[in-house]
């Protein structure tokens, strides 16, 4: 009788053993999965911000960040990829695909031919981050800003023709 017992207990440590290096191998971290706003709210905080089509959503993490990876389609035809913070639905990111003229030269742009002024593009950009500005540059008809705000950093892009604010990035200092 001793002996079954002992045979019962020890096929339970090695299941549950088994159990427990099946979760830590595929990486899940149950802990770090909760989300306080759904696919759908993530999708409506992007259609608010940006003119366009919503193509993919992918919830992943990045950096231990648990987000919506969202892939939309402007009305201009440009691809765009937005993180959102799954916990409280703050856009992380925006990243615009802007190289669909990279073949033709014809159409690149220099810093000479810009439309707006570094004081212009500036404004522009304050209106989409905060803090100090602790960079500014021009280059390849670009303006790119870099802001800082207690922990929180911040690089915008901005179209030198346009004024479009074409690339948005926000990181937090550890």
């Amino acid at each position: 009788m001793k002996r079954k017992l002992m045979i019962v207990g020890m096929a339970g440590v090695v299941v549950l053993g088994g159990a427990i290096g099946v979760t830590a191998a595929t990486g899940a971290d149950t802990s770090n999965q909760k989300t306080s706003i759904t696919t759908d709210e993530a999708k409506e905080i992007v259609e608010k911000e940006i003119k366009g089509t919503v193509e993919k959503v992918e919830k992943e993490t990045d950096d231990g960040q648990l987000l919506y990876d969202i892939q939309v389609k402007e009305e201009n035809g440009v691809e765009t990829d937005v993180d959102v913070d799954a916990k409280n639905g703050e856009i992380i990111e925006v990243d615009r695909d802007d190289e669909q003229d990279a073949g033709d030269d014809s159409d690149n742009e220099t810093n000479t031919n810009v439309k707006l002024s570094m004081d212009e593009a500036t404004a522009i950009a304050k209106k989409e981050a905060k803090g100090k500005l602790l960079e500014a540059e021009l280059d390849d008809g670009h303006y790119s800003f870099e802001f800082k705000d207690g922990d929180a950093e911040y690089e915008v892009k901005v179209h030198g023709q346009s004024g479009e604010v074409i690339e948005y990035e926000q990181d937090q200092d550890d």
